[in-house]
């Protein structure tokens, strides 16, 4: 690989004009809120695009919860219908 002689090298900022290297501003930015991202409109649509949720284990703990309450040794043998509906009923 012709290293720096490359003109698709990707490391290569020689030939980049101040406008393709825009996106990169961002990273002086000295501020570390979201809101920044009203300053940087090509950032900001990555960051929508690309960014999840963060996801919460909180309801899934409150299911097993309830669930196990339902769910008891003498009520091992509930239909999956009666199990929903009693866990609703909690």
């Amino acid at each position: 690989m012709h290293t720096a002689q490359c003109s698709d090298y990707f490391f290569d900022f020689t030939n980049a004009d101040a406008s393709s290297q825009k996106h990169l501003l961002y990273l002086n930015d000295s501020e570390r809120d979201v809101r920044m991202l009203d300053r940087h409109p090509q950032v900001r649509k990555l960051f929508i695009k690309y960014n999840t949720a963060i996801a919460s284990s909180a309801p899934v703990e409150r299911v097993f919860s309830t669930g196990a309450l339902v769910l008891t040794k003498r009520r091992n043998r509930l239909s999956d219908t009666l199990f929903e509906t009693a866990v609703k009923s909690q």
